[in-house]
């Protein structure tokens, strides 16, 4: 089974004279409107990942209770 899922990525570059530029990063997750910010892609993609498990689950708890009405 494929669980699909769509992101949002909004970057931001800001530079300062005592840290130089960096990088804000806010993910979201389209289908259930959850976010999250982060530095990095890196850091943010245990985060993408776990949203991806989260919406395959509710997929599957979903169909579960779709086949116990056929019954």
């Amino acid at each position: 089974m494929r669980a699909y899922s769509s992101f949002l990525v909004r970057c931001w570059l800001t530079e300062d004279s005592s840290q130089g530029e960096h990088s804000i990063l806010q993910i979201e997750h389209i289908q259930t409107g959850a976010s999250v910010k982060a530095a990095s892609l890196t850091e943010v993609e245990p985060w993408i990942l776990e949203a991806c498990r989260a919406a395959k689950s509710k997929g599957e708890a979903h169909r579960d209770v779709e086949a116990a009405g056929d019954v």
